[in-house]
């Protein structure tokens, strides 16, 4: 009898052990099975999410549109303002620095070439002007105030133009016709902003500069800003109205037709003069205090010295280039020199950290948008207390 149980229970736990063998490998294999699956759904999405090499894009600090880079371990894109064409994606690594990023796949963004395909070159202004001065409302797929976007491709960066004037409505008709199609053939994003002085008191071209600086990025997110005279045309579209490099303001308008081309002295900073909107902020704009002519561009370019600031010229980079950067002046009255203008450039070391962005008061009397240009109304007169 004793013999029969003990061999029953030896039967029972033998059974027990190939039934527990049998579920613990079943639970093996399954866990072994997922590890695998995971794995390879994790690989997956990896080699999904890497960016092409060929198309791989980062921002430096400086410019938060797009400036083209290679790193050794990843590629990465700050996204500091979009259209909602961007859609990025992020995973951490180890190797990152402190800033934050985001990776994108960047396959799916066209970005607009760094030579637009649409360029024509160098264009007899003269022949052209008649036709500028006819009335016609066609607007070249312009947004409401002057602001245009490339509907073919991604822009790079976002530019905005800032005009100061006064009683040059001939002018503004010609600079306005003219600097569209010029524009829109370089593939730029920008908005014209047109500041008008309404008071009586001499003109203030640094004021009105500073003034368009302020209001515009109210309005928008801007990488760099260029300043342009409304009597002055770009004859050839190859000489670009895009964003400079930090640090290296662009002066523009250094071959003039007046001066029969000859360049200007490399001390000259006037007429069109494009700036990275931190560089601007960090000079404290222009002058507030150079009212009438002269002066104030010479003021502006020691503030860049004092600041390290370079400023470059097409034909500080490629000689070869400096044909393109030829400008025609619209011919106009020329106006007496303000008589203050030396001493106050004299001073100016003193007074740059108090005088300019930091300082600027003034008065919006109006802000038209039209189909061309936002227009900004000001009265530059200060206010007596009540």
């Amino acid at each position: 009898m004793a013999t029969r149980l003990l061999s029953w229970w030896l039967f029972q736990k033998q059974k027990l052990s190939v039934i527990y063998t049998s579920v613990l490998l079943s639970l093996l294999i399954s866990f072994a099975s997922l590890v695998v699956f995971w794995y390879s759904l994790e690989n997956y999405m990896i080699s999904d999410l890497k960016p092409d090499p060929s198309l791989s894009i980062q921002l430096s600090n400086s410019n938060p549109s797009v400036s083209e880079r290679s790193s050794k371990t990843s590629s990465h894109l700050r996204l500091n303002w979009t259209n909602g064409v961007i859609h990025a994606s992020h995973r951490g690594s180890t190797h990152m620095s402190n800033e934050s990023v985001l990776k994108i796949q960047t396959k799916s963004i066209n970005y607009c070439p760094l030579t637009s395909p649409l360029l024509v070159g160098w264009l007899n202004i003269s022949s052209i002007l008649p036709g500028l001065l006819e009335d016609n409302t066609e607007d070249s797929n312009l947004k409401i105030s002057g602001m245009y976007e490339p509907t073919n491709c991604q822009p790079r960066e976002k530019v905005a133009l800032i005009v100061p004037y006064r009683r040059r409505k001939e002018h503004l008709k010609i600079f306005l016709r003219y600097m569209h199609p010029f524009l829109q053939r370089q593939q730029l994003a920008y908005a014209v902003f047109v500041v008008e002085q309404f008071d009586s008191l001499p003109f203030n071209r640094g004021m009105l500069m500073n003034i368009g600086y302020k209001e515009a990025i109210k309005l928008d997110s801007f990488q760099c800003f260029i300043f342009h005279d409304v009597d002055l045309l770009p004859e050839d579209d190859r000489n670009l109205y895009k964003c400079p490099e930090n640090g290296k303001p662009r002066q523009m308008a250094f071959l003039m037709d007046i001066y029969d081309y000859k360049p200007a002295p490399n001390s000259y900073f006037g007429g069109v003069n494009a700036f990275l909107t931190t560089n601007f902020k960090l000079i404290n704009g222009f002058s507030n205090l150079f009212w009438g002519w002269g002066s104030e561009d010479d003021d502006l370019y020691h503030r860049l010295l004092r600041h390290n600031l370079t400023v470059v010229r097409l034909s500080l980079t490629n000689s070869s280039l400096v044909q393109i950067a030829r400008y025609t002046m619209l011919d106009h009255d020329w106006v007496n020199p303000n008589p203050d203008r030396e001493f106050l450039f004299k001073e100016g070391s003193y007074r740059q950290k108090y005088d300019g962005l930091s300082s600027l008061k003034y008065e919006v009397l109006k802000i038209d948008v039209t189909p061309l240009y936002t227009h900004i109304l000001v009265d530059l007169r200060p206010k007596l207390p009540k």
